[in-house]
């Protein structure tokens, strides 16, 4: 948790102090780190909903499955 929240209030400064580089090569260098930032935090969320919305299964839910995989 504490990295994630290290991470959110490193993220707002970016936000806040984020400045036009006026050099075409520099603009495309802060678009593929922005966009590699995003990917990576896409990651993260993804597995972070699978930790926060799994559940264990049921005897019902595994019994389905075991007659599932014997057909």
């Amino acid at each position: 948790m504490r990295r994630l929240t290290a991470c959110i209030h490193t993220l707002y400064s970016i936000a806040e102090e984020l400045e036009d580089p006026q050099n075409i090569d520099e603009r495309g260098d802060l678009l593929i780190a922005a966009e590699n930032l995003f990917d990576v935090a896409m990651c993260v969320t993804d597995d972070i909903r699978g930790i926060a919305w799994q559940h264990s299964k049921t005897p019902a839910e595994i019994a389905a499955e075991e007659n599932d995989t014997d057909i």
